[in-house]
C-alpha cells in the first residue's frame, strides 16, 4: 500500500539521553497503525516530534511525498498532519462549537473576510458541524465543556482535530479514562475514519482498542522500535509479551 506518512531515523535527545533513537516506520494511505509500548517508551515524544512540537528532533518526516521535517507545528497541521492530546484542554467559557471554531483553520487567506460578510454559514461552520456530527456530538454543540461527561469531552477533543480535515490523524491516548462501552464505541468510530479520507496513527494503552482497530502495530521500548507486525504476530511475540503485554499466568 502507498505510504502517506514516512518516518525515517527519527531521533530526539534530551541532555544526551535518546528519548527516540532512530525510529523509522510508515503509515499507509487509509490505514490504521498502532504504536504501543510501556510508559516512558517514547510514544508521546514520537507524536510531539512528528507534529513539530519538538523542534530539535532529527530525522525525516514525509507526508504525501513532501518532506516536512523543517516545518513548524502550525504549518504541519495546515498540511494535514493533525494530532489529539492526552489531556483534553478546552476553553470552559466557550461552547463546544466555539471551541472547535477556534481550532478550525480557514482554507484560504480570504476566508475570514467571506465569513464576516456571510457569517450565517462560513466554511469553518460547515467543517465544525461535520466534525461534531461525525463523533456524535451534534446535539451538544451549544453546551459548555463542563457540562459534558469525561467520555464526551474526549469526543469533543477528537472532533476538534477532525475539524481540521486531517490527512493523517495522530491519536494520543484517546481512550484514557473511558469505560469498556465507551472504548468499544470509540473503536467503531476510529475504524470509520479511513472511509472519510484519513489515515490514523493510534497510541493507546487500551490493548483491546489497539488490537481491534489496527492493521499494523509498532512496539516502542526505551525509544527504539523493537517489533512491528499485524495484531496476531504482535500479540504472540515473546519479546513483546515479556516487555509489555505480560502473560496470562502472570496476572
Amino acid at each position: 500500500m502507498t505510504a502517506i506518512l514516512e518516518v525515517t531515523d527519527l531521533t530526539v535527545s534530551y541532555g544526551g539521553l535518546n528519548a527516540l533513537d532512530g525510529v523509522s516506520f510508515t503509515v499507509p494511505e487509509s490505514g490504521i497503525v498502532g504504536l504501543i509500548g510501556p510508559n516512558g517508551a517514547g510514544k508521546t515524544t514520537c507524536i510531539d516530534a512528528l507534529t513539530g512540537f519538538v523542534p530539535h528532533a532529527r530525522g525525516h518526516v514525509v507526508v504525501s511525498g513532501t518532506d516536512i521535517s523543517s516545518w513548524p507545528a502550525h504549518r504541519r497541521s495546515r498540511f494535514g498532519l493533525v494530532r489529539t492530546f492526552q489531556s483534553v484542554e478546552m476553553f470552559d467559557d466557550l461552547t463546544v462549537r466555539e471551541n472547535l471554531l477556534v481550532a478550525a483553520t480557514p482554507e484560504r487567506w480570504w476566508s475570514p473576510i467571506v465569513d464576516a460578510v456571510r457569517p450565517s454559514r462560513s466554511s469553518r461552520d460547515i467543517e465544525v458541524g461535520w466534525a461534531l456530527d461525525t463523533v456524535g456530538l451534534g446535539g451538544d454543540s451549544d453546551r459548555y465543556p463542563t457540562e459534558l461527561s469525561h467520555g464526551r469531552r474526549r469526543l469533543a477533543g477528537l472532533a476538534r482535530a477532525l475539524a481540521a480535515r486531517p490527512r493523517v490523524l495522530l491519536l494520543d491516548e484517546p481512550a484514557a479514562g473511558l469505560d469498556p462501552a465507551e472504548s468499544e464505541a470509540l473503536a467503531t468510530l476510529i475504524r470509520s475514519l479511513p472511509d472519510l479520507g484519513m489515515s490514523i496513527l493510534l497510541v493507546d494503552h487500551d490493548m483491546g482498542l489497539v488490537f481491534n482497530t489496527c492493521q499494523l502495530i509498532h512496539v516502542l521500548d526505551f525509544g527504539r522500535l523493537t517489533a512491528s507486525g499485524d495484531p496476531a504476530s504482535i500479540r504472540n511475540d515473546p519479546a513483546v509479551i515479556d516487555a509489555y503485554l505480560g502473560r496470562e499466568d502472570d496476572q
